[in-house]
């Protein structure tokens, strides 16, 4: 009686623990998720704050009237542009908020009410963001972001963004489902403010008769739980007068917890069920012991010798048969979890058979929760199957997966099977090719990021540049011009190295002397490094010579520079030599991602402080930097292996901490077939041969660009004839005479090159000039320009847009 009582209370601890782990976990994974959305909303909202169409709406009137008095756009430019953001990031609304309270701009179905203007207006007085909710007109839980808008230098903001999302549809399907089937579950999301907590979802079991009070707290849901402050996980009475199972979870950086639970007399079902069953079979057993005792022990006595050697020898076969039928690792255990055989798969990962057979499996098998799991198996009879755990095996870490299963023998004894499988490089390559889906993902998002960005850039470049070419030397505007000019020169630069780690730069490669363009670079690496660090260069005495963009491997160099000189905070020494190597088809597989034949090897080292192993393994990841915050966008050696990959290079690293740091980077040498494949390029034309009077058919789907870059061409002397797209441009071909043919790469409704295509057949021979921030391989094939084509990458500046046509024009 007293084993059962005892059996029956282990059960129920057992039972209320894997709830309290199960309800823990839903609960803090549905609060991991709804951190997750609510940073996704909070980075809506401060990306749209930096962008600089939203600046110069908020802090430069005079600038917004001017550029809209000189033809462009900006208004009708910047609500698209607002509405357009709210589609990507699935807002209900947009606005933009002046610092004297005015709303700039709104683009959504929610209008600023005073929720919405408190929040613009908190966020501006305390300069940092500030949230709020409410519910709305409809009955939804609206939830409001306002970050201040800060003007170009240290001035107070100049207004506010506030972005508003509906957390009804976009929030509560994902964390408020039910995991699994049960009647009794429910997940509600609770703010906590100065101790008062507010409901902010109808729980589920809320009683569909009954109105949901407005300002529903936590009190009325579970009175107790409201009164536990933080994360907790106990016994509670809810609104329904049920004794609940609850655990309640705080989500990230925010007052908002969820709360999970389920009746207590659902999560105890099993083991009223097991109450029952033992209590009704002690009553039996009382009843038959008497009876069955006497009988029994004749019985046994009198077969026991001849069946249990039966029975031995049956285990023995069975045993056998199956573990000469098991292709993984096999262990054979008996009921004191010894091992009593092992497969020859076994014995090649754990050890041979001899030194595993009579031991523990504790001992032959380095898996903690195995021996614990293995006598509940050999208990309850149930099999464990595909459980993966990480281990060391002889100083080497190892994936295993595991298999528990019951052994039935005659007779009714059990033993238990456990079955390895080393699954380690499979996992390294599923990670391998999972992280570059991940890189390849990204870099489509740079791109398409990329290519909005541009073209937004490419008509704040020319017109600023058009607008300073009007102005006197001390016009009032002057200074806010030069400054969004900078700025957006410096978008434009983080713009090339997002095309770059992505390794969707245009190149446009040449035969290079790799020796020449380090020994041309040296001056502008030492003042780059300082003083205090000394660079040295060891050149191969013969040729290097190598078919790359020398922009894009100049940049590269002074990447490694940079990172060189920061890990040298003391001074130290900066070396990068070049070399030449020839790799056959045994010596390249020593060499991930080389082939066999000639290789020019560029070696950048330096003496500092070097990199431990887990940074070593990410050091070519996007955005991850061991720097302090704003001194690096963690996009530098991403940018280098993104070139040199591009290229057809390969790039290593060694490092260890205290001894410097190495990155080897090797090209494809180039055997040039002539002499004349290195010739001197073309000077370009000077400032006063720029102009012209040629006709210029400029298509582009872009309103702004194709303003903007009308009226560069225009200045310059030319004129111009505009089409959107495909058929205008066929249209206007058919009409009017042009020299040049202007084309954006990537537009709806057909490419520039399916333009250019298109006007060559009906025309014969055109003179065509492709203008894009992101070419999307139509002009271009692995990043390389195709023979023959004339391209210019945006964002530009007007004058380098003149300088390119007329070469076009003069070619």
């Amino acid at each position: 009686m007293a084993a059962v009582s005892w059996r029956l209370a282990a059960e129920r601890r057992r039972i209320l623990s894997y709830w309290e782990d199960r309800l823990t976990a839903v609960a803090e994974h549905r609060a991991d998720v709804a951190g997750a959305w609510l940073d996704h909303q909070r980075d809506a909202a401060a990306v749209l704050a930096l962008t600089p169409a939203v600046r110069v709406a908020l802090g430069a009137e005079g600038l917004r009237s001017f550029l809209v008095e000189r033809g462009v756009p900006f208004d009708r430019e910047l609500e698209g542009y607002l509405g357009r953001y709210r589609e990507r990031y699935a807002l209900e609304a947009v606005h933009l908020s002046s610092a004297s309270g005015r709303w700039v701009a709104s683009a959504g179905d929610v209008q600023p009410g005073d929720e919405i203007r408190n929040a613009a207006q908190a966020a501006i007085a305390g300069g940092s963001r500030v949230e709020v909710d409410w519910i709305g007109a409809g009955g939804q839980t609206l939830l409001a972001i306002a970050v201040p808008v800060q003007g170009y230098g240290s001035s107070p903001p100049i207004g506010a963004v506030v972005v508003v999302a509906d957390l009804s549809q976009e929030l509560f399907p994902l964390i408020l489902a039910d995991p699994a089937v049960t009647a009794t579950g429910e997940t509600v999301l609770v703010e906590e403010i100065d101790g008062r907590s507010r409901v902010l979802s109808r729980p589920p079991l809320w009683p569909a008769d009954s109105a949901v009070p407005e300002m529903l707290t936590l009190e009325q849901v579970a009175p107790a739980l409201g009164e536990a402050g933080g994360d907790t996980f106990g016994e509670f009475v809810d609104y329904r007068g049920k004794t609940v199972l609850a655990a309640k979870r705080s989500v990230a950086d925010s007052d908002w917890r969820v709360v999970r639970k389920i009746d207590r007399d659902e999560a105890l079902v099993e083991y009223w069920r097991l109450r029952s069953i033992s209590y009704t079979g002690l009553a039996l057993l009382f009843l038959l012991g008497g009876l069955a005792v006497y009988t029994e022990s004749q019985r046994r006595q009198a077969r026991a010798a001849a069946l249990e050697l039966v029975r031995r020898r049956e285990e023995l076969a069975y045993a056998e048969r199956i573990v000469a039928n098991i292709s993984q690792g096999v262990l054979l255990l008996d009921e004191n979890l010894t091992v009593k055989t092992a497969n020859p798969a076994a014995a090649a990962l754990l050890g041979p058979e001899v030194e595993l057979v009579g031991k523990r499996l504790e001992e032959c098998l380095p898996v903690p929760w195995a021996r614990e799991r293995s006598e509940e198996t050999l208990r309850s009879g149930q099999p464990l199957t595909g459980a993966e755990t990480s281990v060391v095996i002889g100083g080497k870490p190892r994936v295993l997966v595991l298999g528990i299963a019951p052994i039935l023998l005659p007779g009714g004894s059990r033993q238990v099977l456990v079955t390895v499988e080393d699954v380690t490089e499979r996992r390294r390559e599923e990670e391998r090719i999972r992280t570059a889906q991940q890189l390849e993902s990204l870099g489509r998002l740079a791109g398409g990021v990329a290519h909005d960005f541009n073209n937004a850039l490419t008509v704040i470049k020319t017109v600023t540049e058009l607008a300073l070419q009007d102005l006197s030397p001390d016009h009032p505007l002057r200074s806010d011009l030069e400054q969004i000019q900078a700025s957006a020169d410096h978008a434009a630069s983080l713009t090339r190295q997002l095309l770059a780690f992505a390794r969707r730069q245009v190149l446009q490669p040449e035969v290079l002397d790799l020796n020449l363009v380090l020994e041309q670079l040296l001056p502008l690496l030492s003042r780059l490094v300082g003083e205090d660090i000394e660079v040295s260069l060891r050149l191969h005495p013969g040729g290097c010579t190598v078919l790359a963009d020398r922009g894009q491997l100049e940049q590269v160099i002074m990447n490694l520079a940079t990172n060189a000189r920061d890990a040298m905070p003391e001074g130290g020494l900066l070396t990068i030599e070049s070399s030449i190597v020839e790799l056959d088809a045994e010596s390249a597989t020593s060499h991930p991602g080389l082939g066999a034949g000639s290789w020019v090897v560029v070696t950048v080292s330096d003496t500092g402080i070097g990199m431990p192993p887990e940074v070593k393994e990410r050091v070519f990841e996007p955005f991850f930097t061991t720097k302090d915050p704003g001194r690096g966008t963690g996009l530098g050696l991403a940018t280098v292996y993104g070139i040199v990959r591009q290229s057809g290079g390969v790039i290593s690293v060694y490092s260890e901490p205290g001894e410097g740091t190495t990155f080897r980077i090797y090209l494809p040498l180039y055997i040039s077939r002539s002499a004349e494949e290195s010739g001197s390029t073309r000077q370009p034309p000077a400032m006063e041969a720029l102009r012209g009077s040629e006709t210029i058919l400029l298509v582009e789907d872009d309103p702004a660009v194709r303003s903007s870059v009308r009226r560069v061409l225009e200045s310059y002397g030319y004129t111009v004839l505009e089409a959107s797209g495909l058929r205008e441009a066929l249209a206007v071909a058919a009409r009017q005479r042009f020299d040049l043919v202007l084309t954006d790469v990537v537009m709806p409704g057909g490419s520039g090159k399916q333009v250019v295509d298109a006007l060559v057949q009906r025309l014969g021979k055109v003179k065509a000039l492709y203008v894009s921030g992101y070419t999307e391989n139509h002009i271009a094939h692995r990043g390389v320009l195709d023979p023959g084509v004339s391209y210019l990458s945006k964002p530009f500046t007007a004058e380098e847009l003149a300088r390119k046509v007329r070469e076009v024009l003069d070619g």
